[in-house]
């Protein structure tokens, strides 16, 4: 019988002891595992809603299609990029493939990227709707092939990432060198990995002055519109007392039919622009702690080797912080947008229908 070689026996039992390592901290991470599992499962199924009713039933606007492209954007990422997360996640000292690293560190940037550049846009189309409303509007038609454009413009722009990242040693508890899905050992003692993330986190701050200055100016215009509503109903409610006895019945049920119409924009005006603002606020939160992390981490390569469980479940949440934001956005369409909760309302009673059919009872008979 020929012997098996000394180095073999070696290897295997390396790749054994590393499994069992890498099986042992996946445990140690579940905590982070199970809510970003949670994340991935709440958001795919809130935002395929948001897709479906802003796309098929709401009125094609421009605006409810950028809101449909978001859903849509959020929803790839909640039903890949978060699951290719929670892989990475459970190989956090056992991931051998390159190749399989930049690849999934790829298509989660792209999804996670397009999603932010929606908002954006989002924001872009509000300020001309509310700011500008008698220069050039984003039309249905402008939107779907500025979207199409951006995703485009996405898929090269994050191109980088894959010569970025790979497999990067790291220390374990005993005498072997287990590997993660993080910057590729052909990067990490480069400039490339900081340009790359300081580049990112420029981007992200410019980004967030500009959405921040949009929608101040955009809130500065919705509350001079309501005190120039408040103006008008005061003054049409004294021309009414005053002339009353003048009016013809009919004249008089116009009078008091356009407030109400303008009450009516105006509060519409506020509910959507105040659903985006809420979305924008907590795309830039949500981003902070990634941003801050990643890069001191960049600086740092062993910048978890001293961390107890607590802490590595608390830093390998925070790195990921920004699937909050893709996750929550249907919540706040849920709790500000009450045509959005009738559609779901109106897709669960459908639903619940279908699973609450009465049987009709078969009969056979001769006529």
């Amino acid at each position: 019988m020929e012997e098996i070689p000394y180095e073999y026996l070696t290897i295997q039992n390396n790749s054994r002891i590393l499994e069992e390592l890498n099986s042992a901290k996946s445990i140690e991470l579940l905590p982070t595992i199970l809510a970003v599992i949670l994340m991935a499962s709440v958001g795919a199924v809130g935002n395929i809603l948001v897709w479906y009713i802003y796309a098929m039933k709401l009125e094609k606007t421009a605006t409810n299609f950028f809101i449909a492209s978001l859903g849509l954007a959020d929803f790839f990422t909640c039903s890949i990029g978060i699951p290719i997360e929670t892989f990475i996640l459970c190989h956090s000292l056992a991931f051998y493939s390159d190749v399989a690293c930049k690849v999934m560190r790829y298509i989660t940037g792209v999804t996670i990227t397009t999603a932010a550049v929606i908002v954006l846009l989002i924001a872009v189309d509000r300020y001309f709707r509310v700011c500008r409303p008698r220069t050039w509007q984003f039309t249905r038609r402008s939107a779907v092939h500025t979207v199409g454009v951006v995703f485009a413009i996405v898929v090269t722009g994050t191109s980088p990432g894959v010569f970025i990242f790979g497999c990067h040693k790291v220390s374990t508890s005993v005498d072997l060198v287990g590997y993660e899905c993080f910057i590729s050992e052909e990067y990490i003692s480069t400039i490339f990995p900081t340009v790359y993330f300081v580049s990112i986190s420029v981007i992200y701050f410019a980004a967030a002055i500009t959405l921040s200055s949009i929608y101040f100016m955009v809130g500065l215009r919705v509350r001079r519109h309501e005190r120039t509503w408040r103006l008008r109903e005061s003054r049409s409610s004294r021309h009414d007392i005053n002339h009353s006895a003048m009016l013809s019945c009919d004249r008089r049920a116009r009078n008091l039919l356009a407030p109400q119409t303008v009450r009516r924009s105006s509060i519409h005006l506020f509910r959507t622009t105040l659903v985006l603002l809420m979305i924008t606020i907590i795309w830039i939160i949500s981003y902070w702690p990634n941003l801050i992390l990643v890069n001191y981490a960049i600086s740092k390569p062993d910048i978890k080797a001293n961390m107890g469980v607590p802490g590595l479940n608390s830093y390998n949440m925070a790195v990921r912080s920004y699937f909050i934001n893709n996750a929550i956005n249907p919540f706040i369409y849920g709790f500000f947008n009450r045509g959005f909760r009738s559609q779901v309302l109106k897709i669960w009673k459908g639903i619940s229908k279908c699973f609450h059919k009465t049987p009709v009872p078969f009969s056979v008979g001769w006529q």
